[in-house]
């Protein structure tokens, strides 16, 4: 393996896919590998569409030149779920494809096959003939190899799990839980999207409110223009005094929010498997989430997780309430960070997704 084409998404803007890409194209980069980035992140953004096609031209025309050029390049390619983002894809695979080029696609989330469904019949033909020929498919959980079945042969699909950037799974290593004697501080770290639980943390704040318990719920993240959810009009129109809304935060800010942390909720609707769950495990925070996506396999059986049904923000105000006890978030929080260290370390998951492309 000489060189990769690297596709995907880098933030800006920031979410757990582009975080993937980074913290990927980084770790490659140290272990010697050659890496030609090819950031497709503008392309998928808020610009017309003469724009966006303006820049997936230049991103198409760059990778065929290297494709042509390069001897022994293999081609990396973050996939996208809607129906723009899979007309994308197709035309990079097809470029592998006609070039004699080894391709890995890599899928971060779990709507991949709904959205393949989704396509007209044509256009869904011509994605799985293209799909068939990857030298790879790369998922984040085991069951998640099934938006591949009956595409990609089985032997070809690989699970890998994420891995946490090293410099914020560093910082934890001293950490001690600190499951102490004061009102619970509640957070919500993510993009504010109603697929990933938003509504359901903020109703679940008013219940709180409603029920005069002393908590604090801080919610981190994008506001998402055209698919988020107005959460400065919830907080205003219900009076929340116990919400604090924060913009998407990095670095020191980052580990701060985790630091004054008792908690951590995440009730998507549907999921890969989530960064911002891995980092709240290596904070050593208990979890309150959803059994949806590859979330489970993250847990397996382990007993600092509580789980609750999407858009049920009663289930969650009570999950809550069992927290509110220092003793029952000591518990948890002593196997959380174990299980982050003993699988979702950034070494784990390049030396993984290494050993897939020498193999290419």
């Amino acid at each position: 393996m000489k060189k990769i084409s690297f596709i995907a998404a880098f933030p800006p803007p920031v979410s757990g896919q582009s975080l993937a890409a980074e913290l990927l194209f980084g770790g490659l980069k140290d272990a010697g590998v050659a890496l030609n980035a090819l950031d497709i992140s503008e392309s998928i953004g808020g610009d017309p569409v003469w724009v966006r096609v303006g820049k997936l031209a230049s991103v198409e025309l760059r990778l065929l030149f290297q494709c042509l050029t390069t001897p022994d390049l293999l081609v990396y390619l973050q996939l996208g779920h809607g129906r723009q983002a899979l007309v994308r894809d197709l035309v990079f695979m097809l470029t592998a494809a006609v070039t004699r080029r080894s391709c890995v696609a890599h899928v971060h989330g779990s709507g991949f096959r709904a959205a393949l469904e989704a396509l007209p019949k044509p256009l869904r033909w011509a994605e799985c003939k293209v799909l068939g020929r990857l030298h790879a498919a790369v998922v984040l959980s085991d069951s998640l190899r099934a938006m591949f079945e009956g595409i990609v042969p089985q032997e070809r699909v690989y699970s890998v799990d994420n891995g946490i950037d090293e410099a914020f799974a560093r910082h934890w290593e001293t950490r001690q839980s600190h499951a102490a004697e004061h009102p619970l501080h509640v957070l919500f770290l993510s993009n504010f999207l109603k697929a990933k639980g938003v509504c359901t943390v903020l109703e679940a704040a008013r219940i709180a409110q409603e029920a005069h318990k002393d908590w604090e719920f801080h919610l981190v993240g994008a506001r998402v223009t055209g698919q988020g959810v107005d959460v400065d009009a919830f907080v205003e129109r219900h009076q929340l005094a116990n919400v604090r809304l924060s913009d998407t935060v990095q670095g020191a800010q980052k580990i701060a929010c985790y630091q004054d942390a008792d908690v951590f909720v995440l009730p998507s609707e549907y999921e890969g498997q989530p960064l911002c769950i891995l980092e709240a495990l290596f904070a050593s925070l208990p979890v309150v989430t959803t059994r949806v996506g590859g979330i489970p396999e993250i847990f397996g059986a382990s007993p600092c997780v509580r789980y609750v049904e999407p858009h049920e923000p009663r289930q969650l105000f009570d999950a809550l309430c069992e927290l509110e006890e220092p003793g029952v978030r000591r518990d948890m929080a002593q196997h959380a960070f174990g299980l982050a260290v003993s699988r979702f370390t950034a070494k784990a998951h390049v030396e993984k997704m290494l050993a897939i492309f020498q193999e290419a």
